[in-house]
């Protein structure tokens, strides 16, 4: 009793209002001290509401944050998990392949190119005098074909650079170049010629990718797992 009449005293001191007062041999609240617990009901149900939903995150329940292709976008954390390119090794990220990818060489309709068959495909040399839509540097598939280049001992003839492959699909088909692409649906649907790369020899992975220096949050590593079961 007197360790709580003190604390009560010192919280209206520091309060500046009395929150209790004698009615007759009964002590009851003030407006004050009415208003003040409703204060501490609420900050307390907040607080359990907290604590309920760490310990669901905490059995694997929770927001998982995918991302594709932009590796900026795990470096600032605003995702968890990414599927992209292999990433450069100086960025210290986890990389491990899930998926093999097909690389395809696009070109308008009406280009010189589009006379060859698709079922001969094409060498990235036989590129080199056309004007090239291409990845911009910050995009994981960038490195990948900046090495099949330099195995044909070919500068591309860049004029455009973006992230999105779809967007290069798209300026391929308004016909303002060719580009080097993953494989993807969209290019049946667009006025564009495929055709299969013949040379140079390339491996082309799709990696699941985390920054293993940032906590894992269990729902986040129970996707993970299970991707990766898949795949084993």
């Amino acid at each position: 009793q007197p360790s709580l009449s003190h604390a009560i005293a010192q919280m209206e001191k520091e309060l500046g209002v009395p929150l209790f007062e004698k009615n007759g041999r009964n002590t009851m609240l003030t407006p004050f001290g009415r208003e003040f617990l409703s204060c501490a009901e609420h900050t307390l149900s907040t607080l359990d509401d907290g604590i309920a939903s760490l310990q669901r995150s905490a059995r694997g329940s929770g927001l998982i944050r995918l991302g594709f292709v932009l590796l900026d976008d795990l470096a600032q954390r605003k995702v968890d998990l990414l599927f992209c390119s292999k990433p450069q090794d100086d960025l210290k990220f986890t990389a491990v392949p899930v998926q093999k990818q097909e690389l395809v060489v696009i070109v308008p309709q009406n280009h010189p190119l589009a006379a060859r068959s698709a079922k001969d495909g094409i060498c990235l040399s036989d590129t080199a005098s056309y004007p090239h839509i291409y990845f911009t540097k910050t995009s994981g598939i960038r490195s990948v074909i900046d090495d099949m280049f330099h195995k044909e001992n070919v500068i591309p003839n860049i004029v455009y650079e973006t992230e999105e492959d779809e967007v290069i699909a798209g300026l391929v088909a308004q016909d303002f170049g060719i580009a080097v692409v993953p494989y993807m649906d969209l290019l049946s649907k667009l006025p564009v010629r495929i055709l299969p790369i013949l040379s140079p020899d390339y491996e082309r992975n799709f990696y699941l990718v985390h920054d293993g220096s940032v906590y894992m949050p269990p729902a986040v590593e129970n996707f993970r797992n299970f991707v990766l079961n898949r795949i084993s």
